[in-house]
């Protein structure tokens, strides 16, 4: 399962979860926009300042293109 914690209209999350949809991949998403506090925590914890922020079983994928090349191993 993955998570992925995003803002409204951002693209590149909008094409992250595209991306898993299409590769049957499940995912909780968390609005991170409104949850302020749990954006904070999650980019402390990952050191990214970008979102998408992907985790998967508890380890951070990263970003979008991180994405891509996580599926495609």
């Amino acid at each position: 399962m993955y998570e992925i914690y995003s803002i409204a209209n951002c693209p590149f999350c909008l094409k992250a979860k595209e991306l898993l949809r299409e590769t049957g991949k499940g995912f909780t998403e968390y609005a991170i926009d409104i949850q302020p506090s749990m954006g904070k925590s999650i980019m402390e914890k990952s050191s990214m300042n970008t979102v998408p922020i992907i985790y998967h079983k508890d380890e951070l994928v990263g970003g979008y293109n991180d994405l891509k090349i996580h599926l495609n191993k």
